[in-house]
């Protein structure tokens, strides 16, 4: 009990046995004197006394022990945070578990969608991503990544593209078709609206990541801005093809395909479903850029077809 030991003796009280001779003849009764009744009562009185003065020990002790165990044990329990008001601290974005979404979501998905544009072209429109690419133009701040198929009738008319970003994508911005690849279905498009980049992963994807597709599909009537959907990954193909369980729909084409930490997977592209060949989303890796449209120097991916 809270280190303290009780004697076990103190525990158990015994009735004292008080032993009497009586005298053997009449003339010791003037030598031996029989026991005062007045000692006889002191005696009593004094064992009542350290009777007495043992319960009041014992529960001394037993009141001190209980406290100092209540008061350990209150020490000792762990704290219970569930109905706090503390706000959980965010996920360091270069050291967050790869397997598991971001500890807060709705930051997350605010922040990505900063990068992000909406692409109008002719009568058809989709999304676009601000990346890190150098070689811009004189008069442009930001290369834009997005799908062929989303400018692909705007190559020969110009004046038909149009790239929005902002809340709600209100903000319309200078913009010229940079580059673009047919055959790997992506396309480059420089803006003169400065916007914040999406960091490029430091290694491709591994099934089982947590990953979230994001653009501006259409919905009933409208487009529907910054809409998400969520999975992880299914398989990644010779490091291009990027297989996920998160929905590409319609108008998410050019989006980007982000990991836990908001760094680049790859460019939502395709999907299909069908009861031969199944499902799949498929986000093709940043890394088809150098095959057409950007110089990677030696990147084993220059220069090849499929």
């Amino acid at each position: 009990m809270g280190g303290v030991t009780l004697p076990t003796h103190l525990g158990n009280c015994y009735p004292v046995h008080m032993s009497f001779e009586p005298p053997t003849s009449a003339e010791n009764n003037s030598s031996t004197k029989s026991p005062a009744k007045s000692g006889k009562k002191l005696s009593y009185l004094s064992l009542l006394l350290s009777l007495v003065a043992i319960v009041i020990s014992l529960a001394a002790l037993s009141s001190s022990a209980f406290n100092e165990v209540s008061e350990t044990a209150i020490t000792a329990a762990p704290s219970d945070t569930s109905n706090t008001d503390e706000e959980i601290p965010e996920e360091p974005s270069d050291t967050a578990d790869l397997y598991v979404p971001p500890a807060n979501v709705e930051a997350f998905i605010d922040q990505i969608a900063e990068s992000l544009v909406l692409i109008e072209c002719a009568d058809s429109s989709g999304t676009g991503f601000a990346y890190e690419i150098s070689g811009l133009e004189e008069g442009y701040n930001t290369f834009i990544v997005t799908n062929h198929h989303v400018i692909k009738d705007c190559i020969n008319d110009a004046d038909a593209l149009t790239v929005s970003h902002g809340e709600d994508y209100k903000l319309t911005t200078k913009s010229s078709l940079f580059d673009h690849d047919e055959e790997n279905d992506l396309a480059l498009i420089q803006i003169e609206a400065d916007i914040a980049r999406i960091p490029e992963s430091k290694t491709f994807a591994s099934s089982g990541w947590w990953n979230m597709a994001i653009g501006n599909p259409i919905g009933d009537t409208e487009l529907l801005f910054n809409a998400t959907t969520f999975g992880h990954i299914v398989a990644v193909d010779r490091e291009r093809y990027n297989f996920t369980s998160a929905i590409i729909n319609p108008g998410n084409s050019g989006g980007p395909l982000v990991n836990s930490r908001g760094e680049l997977i790859g460019i939502n592209t395709f999907s299909w479903a069908s009861t031969e060949d199944g499902v799949a989303n498929i986000a093709v890796d940043s890394d088809l850029l150098c095959v057409k449209i950007i110089d990677c120097g030696d990147e084993s991916l220059s220069g090849e077809g499929e």
